[in-house]
C-alpha cells in the first residue's frame, strides 16, 4: 500500500469511526489500523473540519454530509466551509443571500 492510499484509508477510518458506521474494536480487529486524527483524544473542531475538508477535496459529497451532521451533533454548531460552490450542477434548498450548494456545501455565487 502507497501512503496516498494509507492517507485516505486512515481518513476513511476517522470518517466510520466519528459517524459510528464502526468502533474501534471493529477498525482495530481489522488489518488496517490508521487513523486521519488521533481516536484516544477527544477530536477538536479545527481538525474535525479538516476531515470534512478532506473529502469535500475528493469530491467525496456523501461523505461530507455525514461528516457535517456528526459534527453538529458533536460541538452543537453549524459548520460552514469557507469555499465557493464549484459544481457544475448546484443543488439548492432554498433562496437567500448566502446561498449554499448541498451538494458541495460551498457558497454559491454569480461571478
Amino acid at each position: 500500500m502507497n501512503e496516498t492510499q494509507t492517507m485516505h484509508l486512515a481518513m476513511i477510518n476517522s470518517y466510520n469511526l466519528l459517524t459510528n458506521k464502526a468502533t474501534m474494536d471493529d477498525i482495530i480487529e481489522s488489518d488496517i489500523i490508521v487513523f486521519g486524527h488521533n481516536p484516544d483524544v477527544p477530536i477538536d473542531e479545527e481538525y474535525f473540519q479538516l476531515i470534512i475538508e478532506y473529502f469535500r477535496d475528493h469530491e467525496m459529497y456523501e461523505i461530507c454530509a455525514e461528516l457535517t451532521v456528526a459534527y453538529k451533533n458533536m460541538f452543537k454548531g453549524d459548520y460552514k466551509s469557507s469555499h465557493e460552490c464549484e459544481c457544475d450542477h448546484p443543488v439548492i434548498k432554498g433562496y437567500s443571500k448566502n446561498m449554499r450548494c448541498i451538494s458541495c456545501d460551498g457558497k454559491i455565487k454569480r461571478r
